[in-house]
């Protein structure tokens, strides 16, 4: 870590001299000023991210976006809980994700379902989980992050190929977020810190490493780590240069007090986390580095570089080893487990045309690359030992382009002014299994996944007041597995009984469980069960022979995508629209070619192939904006819809009738439910509200149901669907005051609610899986937080997150760990 504080160091000690330089080209060339890319005040980029506020209650796709005064609110401690702030959105075991993010919008989540994209670019990696199922992870450091747009729902574009949830789109801080109003060059320190957590402080030895002792409570007043990030940027009327550095370290955190008896009145916390207790394996450190370079060639061409590294320690542990005991002086123990490390390096390069006089080419290209490197306690072979065991590494790396392009088409009778939108997507994704002193690499798919796709959206106005749009989009998916299988099948010949029938009662040996005659011509023996036992009386022969090969390559051309939408304009404030969807998503690498892991799709015993899945998304409602709707002055947004998503083919998790482990195709998976979203501001008080209601949540399956009924509201015992689904309520109320004259003085409470949720009855039993949630109770959360500006060079933020110290389990977890009690958060943030 210092080679690499040195390094970044030297990088940006030397931007204010290639500034200096650039600056000074700029004065001595015959320059004129562009508007391609904007480079004003800090206040215009405030200015802009209200203006994406707004845009949001147009837009017949639903969407809820976070500015930077938000992002900096609501960040937490962990890189999920700003997405507290958003309902309808639930994060996958948030506190055994080793920091890392994966979003599901609407019980749609997981293998590009719902993609995130920072800066243009994708980068996400499926992560064996064990009996818990799998992660889709993002990894990335909030404290770069300057907006966050979720939109709810499938739409068709450049980066949407597969996103049958929806999409998060995340964009780092620019040159105004660092620079002070009406300056060209600024540095940005910002310092936080908080309390309720500890650094564990045993990793060394393995056997060790099972008997880690967890400390009963901590002090409020133990501030022991936190985070800084240092920025430098420059900017002038060619484009601007930015580089950030960012550090985090953060314990393990302490669980909440209150409310526990709810999950356990009895003896269930001699097993489990207690209230107030430290969560083992939630630890995170992580350093980032940003790299941003924007360039206005002319006045019809921009261009934007993006570089991002990422590396980071986290703990997470597999539930089979989430048990606890109690060593000799009666402390609670449990496994903590040494940290694993994931390794990220980002670039990408967008490039925009856009001629001002000319209304055919408003054409975007984007280049992306992604390479991830991990080694983390998630395999099945790893070759540690005790508390060092199930290390996995593997290196996923990520090429793709998009290209967009925009035409003006002139008004035609009857469809009167239309927009085009058009273009390509192109994707490429490398999955190798590393080998490591503790990882053979045995637990990942090893292979490649490609992707195409065309694509082309139509708008028009054909009155003043209705808009309609359409759209559609091809695309071709291939895999390809480096591995190939031979599936085995041992046969045995009884000369006593060549029948038949008994040869289906083979046991885990792979030999029969019973002997219709045995030597001694008795029908009874001691352990029927036990393979050299059964040697001992029966008599056959074995043989063993391979009956076929699993496939190596897969092709799924999907059938075309589908998308429409009007818009009602019944008043300029009030919309009414309806949209409809239909698309398809081919499975990810993971789904389909992933070997040697709990979850396998090819093992001795045979092979399952997923099909692709099926979307129909519906959503009608209604949006308004209205201005000076009870003061003078102030903005009233609301918005609610309806919406009914149905899922052919739906991919997840389950085990199967021939004892594979493995993902397969469910009947369906349906939700339906009720959204309403509201913002208010006068400029002083404000206030904003969202709730998400499921009327009805449903999962069939002929495949998992056995004798019970094929369609239920929870999942099956022995299928993973079951952490997709949510609590039939999400309610998030946030409301503030800005005091002062200058509204420099900002104090303001947010209200967090989820209904009870519940999973299958003897969830995951018989598995070697611990402490799974059968439910997890509704849950009340109150934040507060505070702000105050200094002065234009100095910001002071505040916040206690959980503010009642409540013992919860968030909906999203299988297994049972509580997230964070309360937490007191203080950030100074100064600009020069």
């Amino acid at each position: 870590m210092k080679k690499n504080l040195k390094n970044t160091s030297i990088c940006m000690i030397s931007l204010p001299l290639l500034y200096t330089t650039q600056a000074f080209s700029a004065e001595t060339e015959d320059l004129h000023s562009l508007g391609v890319i904007d480079v004003t005040a800090t206040a215009d980029s405030k200015k802009l991210d209200k203006s994406k506020v707004e845009d949001t209650y147009y837009s017949p796709l639903t969407s809820t976006f976070l500015g930077k005064t938000e992002v900096d609110r609501f960040k937490g401690t962990r890189n999920s809980d700003i997405f507290n702030q958003i309902t309808g959105v639930q994060i996958n075991n948030p506190a055994n994700e080793a920091g890392a993010l994966d979003i599901g919008i609407r019980g749609m989540q997981g293998n590009g379902r719902v993609p995130i994209v920072i800066d243009d670019a994708v980068q996400s990696t499926m992560t064996e989980r064990g009996y818990q199922g799998s992660s889709d992870r993002t990894y990335i450091d909030m404290d770069l992050i300057r907006s966050v747009q979720v939109d709810k729902g499938p739409a068709i574009g450049a980066d949407t190929a597969g996103a049958t949830g929806g999409r998060v789109e995340m964009r780092t801080i620019n040159a105004d977020d660092i620079i002070p109003d009406k300056e060209s060059f600024g540095i940005n320190l910002n310092i936080g810190t908080y309390n309720n957590n500890k650094k564990p402080n045993r990793f060394g030895d393995a056997r060790e490493q099972l008997q880690y002792p967890l400390k009963r409570r901590q002090s409020a007043t133990d501030f022991r780590n936190g985070f800084y990030t240092v920025a430098m940027a420059g900017r002038n009327d060619r484009g601007s240069l930015l580089m950030a550095y960012t550090e985090r370290d953060t314990g393990n955190y302490f669980a909440g007090k209150r409310n526990a008896r709810r999950y356990d009145s009895g003896t269930k916390f001699d097993q489990v986390t207690r209230p107030g207790q430290e969560v083992a394996n939630t630890s995170n450190y992580n350093s980032s580095f940003l790299a941003k370079a924007t360039l206005n060639a002319d006045e019809n061409n921009s261009l934007l570089v993006t570089y991002r590294h990422h590396k980071q320690k986290a703990g997470e542990i597999l539930s089979a080893y989430l048990t606890k005991e109690k060593n000799e002086a009666g402390d609670d123990i449990q496994a903590q487990w040494s940290l694993g490390t994931a390794e990220l390096d980002a670039v990408s390069v967008s490039h925009r045309f856009n001629p001002i006089e000319n209304p055919w080419f408003d054409l975007k290209s984007v280049l992306f690359y992604t390479e991830l490197k991990t080694e983390q306690h998630n395999g099945f072979n790893g070759r540690g030992q005790y508390g060092d065991q199930y290390w996995n590494s593997l290196r996923d790396r990520r090429l793709g382009l998009n290209v967009t392009n925009t035409s003006l088409l002139p008004a035609v009778p009857v469809m009167g002014d239309m927009q085009l939108s058009y273009g390509a997507s192109l994707e490429k994704q490398l999955i190798d299994p590393r080998v490591t002193r503790r990882s053979s690499g045995s637990s990942n798919p090893d292979g490649n996944r490609k992707s195409s796709s065309l694509f082309a959206n139509i708008s028009a106005e054909p009155f003043s007041w209705v808009t309609a749009s359409a759209g559609i989009r091809k695309t071709v998916v291939n895999l390809h597995s480096n591995q190939q299988i031979e599936y085995k099948k041992d046969i045995f010949d009884n000369p006593e009984n060549r029948g038949g029938g008994w040869r289906s009662y083979l046991n885990q040996y792979g030999l029969p469980t019973y002997c219709p005659t045995f030597v001694n011509g008795k029908y009874f023996i001691a352990d029927a069960n036990n393979p050299d036992e059964v040697k001992k009386h029966c008599l056959y022969t074995r043989q063993e022979i391979v009956t076929g090969q699993s496939k190596k390559d897969f092709r799924y051309a999907l059938r075309p995508d589908f998308t429409a939408s009007l818009t009602f304009h019944i008043t300029p404030e009030l919309d009414v629209f309806t949209s409809y969807a239909n698309v398809n998503r081919a499975p990810s690498a993971y789904e389909q070619i992933s070997q040697g892991s709990t979850m396998s799709s090819a093992s001795y015993m045979g092979q399952s192939v997923v099909n692709s899945e099926n979307t129909q998304n519906i959503e009608a409602g209604l949006a308004a904006r209205y201005q000076d709707a009870i003061t003078s002055g102030d903005k009233f947004n609301f918005r609610i819809s309806k919406f009914y998503n149905k899922n052919k083919n739906y991919i997840a998790p389950a085990a199967r009738w021939d004892g594979l482990y493995a993902f397969v195709n469910y009947d369906s998976f349906s939700t339906q439910g009720t959204e309403v979203q509201i913002d208010y501001d006068t400029g002083k008080f404000y206030t904003s509200a969202g709730l998400t209601r499921f009327d009805k949540q449903t999962v069939c399956s002929k495949l998992m149901a056995g004798n019970a009924s094929e369609c239920n509201s929870v999942g099956f015992s022995m299928g993973g669907i079951s952490t997709r689904l949510q609590p039939k309520d999400n309610l998030v109320v946030t409301a503030g005051y800005r005091f002062l004259e200058d509204n420099s003085l900002d104090l303001g409470m947010r209200y967090r609610y989820h209904s009870r949720k519940q999973n299958p009855e003897n969830w995951l039993s018989g598995t070697a899986a611990q402490q799974i949630m059968e439910h997890a109770d509704a849950n009340q959360f109150i934040d507060i937080y505070a702000s105050y500006k200094v002065n234009n060079n100095l910001t002071v933020q505040a916040g206690i997150d959980n503010l009642t110290d409540q013992y919860a389990i968030a909906p999203g977890a299988a297994v049972w760990i509580p997230e964070p009690g309360r937490t007191w958060r203080l950030t100074i943030n100064t600009k020069f």
